[in-house]
């Protein structure tokens, strides 16, 4: 069932275009270090344990890049790259100046929390209200707007297309953007 982008009982498990607004917004009214790491797992799609070892000397300011650590490939130490929005490298840039180990100085349980808030401050409930959500979101969000599925394989730092390629299975309104592309 990990694989998969509905739960054991069939629900979404990531948010869809008007949830996402609705956390981007709901976020963006936190403060510092709680509004950083929710953008930074929004617009990564990185695990929240990859998020929390985030340095500054892993983001390239200038070039708008975050180098986010594979955690997941236990085996060996791989990097990936993605390109991140203007508003969050600002952020984090703020954050530099008092940071000079990691960006975020909490537990993954504290980190959990303040995705959960946020999604429980927008109504957003069930398995799509957690910070896995968000991955899966970057992953649905990155197939509708038409990013080549080897580049989000690169971006979510899959080692096989085959993981990659769940987020292919949408449903609802996410399906009707796929249709409408052929019609």
């Amino acid at each position: 069932m990990g694989n998969q982008i509905y739960d054991k009982v069939g629900q979404r498990k990531y948010l869809n275009k008007a949830e996402s607004k609705l956390f981007l917004d709901e976020a963006s009214k936190l403060e510092g270090h709680e509004k950083a790491l929710c953008l930074f797992l929004y617009y990564t799609g990185c695990r929240i344990s990859e998020a929390l070892e985030m340095t500054p000397q892993r983001v390239e300011f200038e070039n708008d890049l975050a180098v986010i650590r594979c955690l997941k490939k236990r085996a060996s130490i791989e990097y990936r790259a993605v390109l991140i929005p203007q508003r969050l490298v600002s952020q984090l840039s703020i954050m530099t100046a008092t940071h000079d180990t990691r960006f975020w100085n909490f537990s993954r349980t504290t980190a959990w929390r303040i995705v959960k808030k946020v999604m429980s401050q927008v109504g957003v409930t069930g398995s799509k209200a957690t910070a896995r959500s968000l991955r899966h979101t970057f992953a649905v969000r990155a197939i509708l707007n038409g990013a080549p599925l080897n580049k989000i394989q690169s971006w979510l730092g899959h080692s096989d297309l085959s993981v990659t390629s769940i987020y292919l299975n949408v449903t609802g309104e996410e399906d009707r953007q796929f249709i409408k592309k052929t019609w």
